[in-house]
């Protein structure tokens, strides 16, 4: 699903996108924060957890430490 962050917060994000899911549809998101830096790669487990026009709100789930990590420092802008 290809899409624009919208908003970032520590358990989830809300994606601008034209492809929308059900409520309670498990997805995979990819972050890419440097396309050609490997380690600005993320990708994570979300649940949707409210969805309507163009909008969608997402919960990570199953979260390794690695991965907060990696998403802390995505926030932080500490690439």
């Amino acid at each position: 699903m290809a899409g624009f962050l919208a908003d970032m917060s520590p358990i989830g994000v809300s994606i601008l996108s034209e492809i929308q899911y059900p409520v309670g549809t498990e997805i995979e998101v990819h972050f890419g924060v440097h396309d050609n830096d490997p380690s600005g790669k993320l990708q994570m487990r979300a649940v949707v957890r409210h969805c309507g026009k163009g909008k969608m709100g997402v919960q990570f789930v199953n979260v390794e430490p690695s991965q907060r990590d990696h998403w802390w420092k995505i926030m932080r802008s500490d690439f």
